[in-house]
């Protein structure tokens, strides 16, 4: 992890086959400082946000990293929360993403309190494809 960054989500846009397209930059406040950080997802509905390897983004060795996420459609709650994290417990910024039934998703910066994101979020360990073990045999959590 890095000691600190910051970032910010700059954009979101309507893909011309439909998806929502959500992009931003987080710069990690020294030159290699961390490897990556995760983007995490929330729902309204959710106790919790889970990240795995796929919800990682490697820092560049310097200036901002940008990140680009996409969803296929909208989620049946009409919305949810995202953060760009540092840890799992330390967020860097936070946007509530919302679907109106008759216009383009929109996005809205929200602070790290705010309930729709203020949940627990939680390391899951994606088992690998059948046959695969190259990066389970150091990890404690495989049995």
């Amino acid at each position: 992890m890095a000691s600190c960054a910051t970032g910010q989500f700059t954009a979101i846009e309507t893909m011309t086959d439909g998806r929502t397209a959500l992009h931003g930059d987080v710069t990690a406040c020294a030159p290699a400082s961390g490897t990556a950080f995760a983007l995490a997802y929330f729902g309204p509905e959710d106790f919790s946000a889970e990240v795995d390897v796929y919800s990682l983004v490697e820092y560049r060795p310097e200036g901002p990293t940008p990140f680009s996420r996409f969803f296929n459609s909208a989620p049946a709650a009409g919305h949810i929360g995202v953060c760009a994290m540092r840890t799992l417990s330390d967020r860097i910024a936070c946007v509530r993403v919302t679907w109106p039934a008759d216009r383009p998703a929109t996005m809205e910066p929200i602070p790290a309190t705010d309930p729709l994101v203020a949940k627990p979020v939680n390391w899951i360990t994606t088992p690998p494809p059948s046959g695969f073990c190259g990066s389970c045999l150091g990890d404690p959590g495989w049995s």
